[in-house]
Parts: structure tokens; sequence; C-alpha cells
């Protein structure tokens, strides 16, 4: 059903109006020439050898450089025998040179059914391409290997969000580094009100908030952990403050772990661990090693820990990733720098071999996510009734996108992984996944979007 299509034409912006025909393709441009768009156009090809009711059950992907994306907005007419015009609207491109194919798919019930790849055709994108907006609505989507998603977005105008949680009753908890905690109800909407409580008292000054955990028994203790960092002689002091919370309200401040780390200027966050205990991933967001600190709920350490030192792992990069793989409680963790994202699998039981005195990362075989990633959080999936369950999903800043990687055979993920997002949310500054398989996800867009209008999405497969 399936057949190769034409050759690819850019044809005339989607605001503008065109005086030609734009039903036709052209030839494609000579070998080691490219055509200039700004990235607002659309691309047209011809779908040929096909009847109208194959015709209806047919979608299509662009291939940017070989990454996947489901092509929306597209529209086909018919135009001469079996053959059908189409266009859509060209996927989200960086400033550059790219080439772009388009390929034709469909689900056969047994799986993804995909045509052969167009021509290439080659682009030079100039200027900037995508001017966003903070969303403020629902939409539905399909990720890059053609899977039906929908995302809601809950809370709007965040000011520059550092981490999020989320409670069995589907209340969001969003820290943001200036020092404050946005509770989000499940029905909330972008324009509502979220609840915002004040974390740091007149000792924390010139603290930032980094992260935040919610008690393996929420539920029934309502306590709940945030990380905070602030400079130090020789570093920065990092410390957890544990609240519990009642009605939307904190109240019984202690800080349980108050730790001195050689980081300029300390990034890192907190997750609660299977064996229920604290651990804390800090590096530098200057650049540097990292550590995987480890502390009771109480922020003793515990007895089983190396030397009895609260260091639990070592790691040659920031941290921005912290999880455990389900099917075999092993800890993963995304390891970022100027130069790379990698994962990083502690299978249980493992002692700390990884020393930064005696690690190698050149010669590390630790798989490496795509090239610019720029990672900026690690959520494992551990929800049986979803389609995503155990799988890795990144969160990423360079690639504007949520990273899906297939981690059913409970290892670090190797591979192309599949792209959520495709760039309709901006840059991704965080992740977390529920039990009942939701992802949620913060944005980071400053630039694009100016200071305090970033946004809680809550995504979902669409089964």
């Amino acid at each position: 059903m399936v057949r190769r299509l034409a050759s690819l034409l850019v044809l005339c912006a989607v605001a503008a109006g065109c005086d030609q025909d734009s039903s036709s393709p052209s030839s494609p441009p000579p070998s080691g020439s490219a055509e200039s768009v700004t990235g607002r156009e659309r691309v047209g090809w011809v779908q040929g050898s096909i009847s109208p009711g194959d015709m209806a059950m047919l979608r299509f992907a662009a291939y940017v450089d070989g990454s996947r994306r489901v092509l929306e907005g597209f529209s086909c007419s018919p135009s001469g025998s079996d053959a059908f015009a189409c266009s859509a609207p060209l996927p989200p491109l960086t400033a550059g040179r790219h080439a772009l194919e388009i390929a034709s798919f469909f689900d056969s019930g047994s799986g993804v059914v995909e045509s052969p790849r167009s021509p290439p055709l080659q682009l030079m994108v100039s200027g900037i391409v995508a001017q966003l907006s903070p969303p403020t609505s629902s939409n539905g989507f399909a990720a890059s290997d053609g899977r039906a998603l929908h995302a809601e977005v809950l809370a709007g105008d965040l000011i520059d969000p550092a981490d999020v949680a989320v409670d069995t009753r589907g209340r969001a908890f969003v820290v943001e580094r200036r020092g404050t905690l946005r509770i989000v109800e499940p029905e909330s909407t972008a324009a509502d009100d979220a609840l915002i409580e004040p974390l740091f008292g007149a000792r924390e000054e010139g603290a930032r908030a980094l992260s935040i955990a919610l008690a393996p028994d929420f539920a029934r203790s309502g306590l709940l952990y945030t990380l905070s960092a602030q400079p130090s002689d020789g570093g920065s002091r990092v410390f957890v403050t544990r609240f519990r919370e009642l009605r939307g309200r904190l109240g019984e401040a202690a800080v349980v772990v108050s730790q001195v780390v050689a980081a300029d200027e300390a990034d890192g966050l907190l997750r609660f661990g299977p064996d229920g205990s604290m651990y804390i991933a800090v590096g530098s967001s200057n650049g540097g090693s990292g550590q995987i600190l480890r502390f009771l709920r109480d922020g003793r350490i515990p007895a089983e820990n190396p030397g009895g030192s609260p260091v639990y792992w070592s790691v040659d990069a920031l941290p921005v990733g912290l999880d455990w793989q389900p099917a075999d409680v092993s800890l993963w963790t995304i390891e970022t720098s100027r130069t790379i994202d990698r994962f990083e699998v502690r299978r249980r039981g493992e002692p700390d071999v990884n020393s930064t005195a005696t690690r190698q990362p050149e010669a590390s075989d630790s798989p490496r996510l795509p090239r610019g990633t720029q990672a900026s959080g690690l959520a494992i999936v551990n929800a049986p009734a979803s389609a995503f369950d155990g799988d890795a999903i990144v969160s990423s800043i360079g690639l504007a996108d949520l990273l899906r990687f297939d981690g059913s055979r409970a290892r670090a993920p190797t591979g192309e992984p599949v792209r959520l997002l495709q760039g309709r949310f901006g840059a991704i500054g965080g992740v977390t996944a529920t039990p009942s398989g939701d992802i949620y996800f913060f944005t980071q867009n400053n630039e694009a979007w100016s200071a305090g209008r970033d946004v809680l999405v809550r995504l979902r497969v669409v089964e």
C-alpha cells in the first residue's frame, strides 16, 4: 500500500500569499546546493499509485538529518490518476543546513508499516525559525514513532521552576529556584492560581531551591523534603529541609541534612530510593565531577555506606537525572557537561569502585545521548498498565524534547530514542512519572518567552 514519494518541493510561506501553483513538485536541487528557507514554509510532495480508500489511512513522517518526526497539519488532494498532491508545514528546524526526507506510513494493527523515504531535499534555514509562546490549552499530537499523545497545561506563569513531584491524588508540587513551592491541584488549569508557599527563612540568605521529593509514605505522613544550596567557604552548602504538608500549607520545617560540597554554584536533585533512603545528586553547574550522597530520612548516614561516608557514588560530571529501573532495582543516572550527555548504571549491591581518581571517562562504555541533548532530568516509568512501563524518559533543553528510551531489557538503553514532543513546548527543564503512567514536565524558556512564563504540563499516552 505505501509507495516511495516523489521528490520534495518547499512551498510558499504559510502566512504569506502565493501566486504560483504549489500543487506539483519540482526537481530536487542540484547536489551540493540547498534551498534557502525561514522554516515557516510548507513542504510539498506527490503520493502516487494509491486508491482514495488507502490514502485515507496514510500518515507522514519527516526525517530531519535522519531524526524521525511525525508531520502534523498535512493535506492531500487528488492530482491525476491514482496520485495525490500533499503538503505540510515544515517540522521545527534550527538555523543552518538540514537534509529533509518524507515517508508515508500506516498502522497495520500489528505494527507500523512505512514506505521508503523520498530523495533528500537540502535546506538552508536562516534566522529565527520558531517564535514560541507559552501554550495555554490541551492538545493531541503524535510522537516521532506515530504514537498518539495528549498534553494538558496544568499551570502557567512559573518562575524559574527547578523540580516537580506528584502525590497519589494528582497534586503537583513545583519548586521554583527563588525558594517557593507551588501546589497545583489535579483539575487546575493554566488560568488558576496555584497555592504558593515560601521555603526559606532569613538564615538561608542567598539560597536557591534545587529539588523536591515526597516521602514514600507521604499520603499518610504528609512529609516532603526539599534540596537547596547556598554559597559557603570552599564551595557550597547543600541542605535538605523536611516539611509537613497539611491542606496545602507547610509547617514543622527542620533541616535534616547540611553538607558542604566542593562545588561552586552547586546544582542537584533529591530522590527517595526503593530502600527508603534519600539520594542526593550534586555537582557544579560550572563543570567538574559530581557525587551521589545517601542518607536515611532523618539525616543519618546508613551503616552500609562505604567507609561511613555519605558518598554513595562518584561520577564524572553534573548528575541531572536519577531514578531506578523497576525490573532489577538498578540505579540510573544521567551526567551532563558541555561536551557530553550519557547514562550511567549502578547495579544493586555494587561497591563504589568508580572514584574520580581512578575513572577514565574517555574509556567509558556508557551509552551516550544524542548530540546536543543537554539533559535536564530523568524519569523511569514504573507503571505496568502503561505502554511506557520500564522506559526511560529524558528531558532535554538542547533538543527541546522528551526522549523516550526503551528500558524493557533492564539495562542502559542504546540506539535512537523516540522524540515525544518534537519541539512543541520549547526547552524542557525537568520530568517525573507517576505510578499511573502520567508524565509531568515543566519548560525552561526564559529567553524565548521571557521570565516567569514557563508552564507545567501533564502528558498521557492515548491508548
